[in-house]
């Protein structure tokens, strides 16, 4: 189903080919960034606003960062999870330019930090995993939900790159197998510099089709690639940053993220309320209760658009869904 705009006018200006002088202009900056990204280190940590003891823990989640970016980058989406009683951590793989880690590699790193959080926090074996990637951590999260132990209830991508020149490696496969419900955060400014067609978000959102599974995708076709991140103007990029501000992709990064794992997560919706009633302190001021009374009203996908459709983002958004559970 699909809500402003066709398929065609979705991922047209995604589908022509990659210009020579972008691929020039990222092969200049990331030559310019190797020395650089080879000693300095970006380090995997909880996001650590929780106590030491939480109970009845809906679901626990990761947030993977895209290539060579810092998992701090990503903290305003573990500020939300954690008002919303979802214990999160972000990861980074420790990546190099010139000592990339293998995307098995990543996604076993993601996985082994999400345990040792669930054992820090006492969080039973059954509870849910949350995944979310932004990049090409978008291809370690798939990774992640094929080897979990725990049931995988929810996946929220933002730009995800599949295979490209730098890393042939695709996931499409093993996501159109998982069936796992998947949010996807598309990027039209990008003209392939960051997320090539045919590796981009598109190809995400086809994949889940393939295989009937639950999806959302949202097409920011003002946005950068970058634009997910806490603070884009301090990463040196090859991306096209977009017209629209970071702060009103945030916006709507961060509504589709409570939205679409309130609507897979029993309990969520409800961790949402008490937090509400309870006055919690949002975020410690870098969340919007706004998203958590929109993640309190939603209690199962049929409930998603109808709810982000009512909000009006300064962020130019267009909305496609498939195969939603009623």
């Amino acid at each position: 189903q699909k809500y402003g705009g066709s398929r065609a006018e979705l991922g047209g200006r995604q589908m022509r080919s990659q210009p020579w002088s972008a691929s020039s202009r990222r092969e200049t900056i990331m030559r310019a960034l190797a020395t650089v990204m080879t000693t300095l280190g970006t380090a995997s940590r909880p996001a650590a606003s929780l106590p030491a003891e939480v109970l009845h823990a809906p679901a626990l989640a990761v947030v993977v960062s895209g290539f060579l970016l810092g998992a701090e980058q990503y903290e305003h989406f573990a500020y939300l999870l954690d008002e919303l009683n979802v214990p999160t951590v972000l990861y980074n793989d420790g990546s190099t330019l010139r000592h990339p880690k293998s995307l098995a590699d990543g996604a076993s790193g993601a996985l082994q930090l999400a345990e040792q959080e669930a054992k820090r926090l006492g969080i039973a074996r059954d509870t849910p995993l949350l995944l979310l990637g932004h990049s090409r951590g978008a291809k370690e999260c798939v990774l992640a939900a094929t080897t979990s132990t725990r049931p995988v209830a929810a996946m929220v991508l933002f730009d995800p790159v599949d295979a490209t020149a730098f890393e042939a490696d695709s996931t499409l496969p093993q996501l159109a197998a998982l069936r796992v419900p998947t949010a996807i955060l598309g990027s039209g400014a990008d003209g392939g510099e960051c997320a090539p067609p045919g590796a981009n978000y598109a190809a995400f959102y086809d994949a889940l089709a393939s295989t009937r599974t639950p999806r959302l995708l949202a097409y920011l076709r003002r946005a950068g690639h970058m634009a997910y991140v806490s603070d884009p103007d301090n990463v040196l990029s090859p991306c096209e940053a977009g017209s629209d501000d970071a702060e009103a992709v945030h916006d709507v990064a961060l509504a589709v993220t409570a939205a679409w794992c309130a609507a897979c997560v029993p309990g969520l919706a409800q961790s949402a309320a008490n937090a509400l009633v309870a006055d919690v302190p949002i975020g410690n001021g870098l969340a919007s209760a706004s998203w958590l009374l929109l993640a309190a009203t939603v209690k199962e996908q049929a409930d998603v658009m109808p709810a982000l459709s009512r909000i009006r983002f300064r962020a130019a958004v267009e909305w496609e869904t498939g195969d939603i559970a009623a």
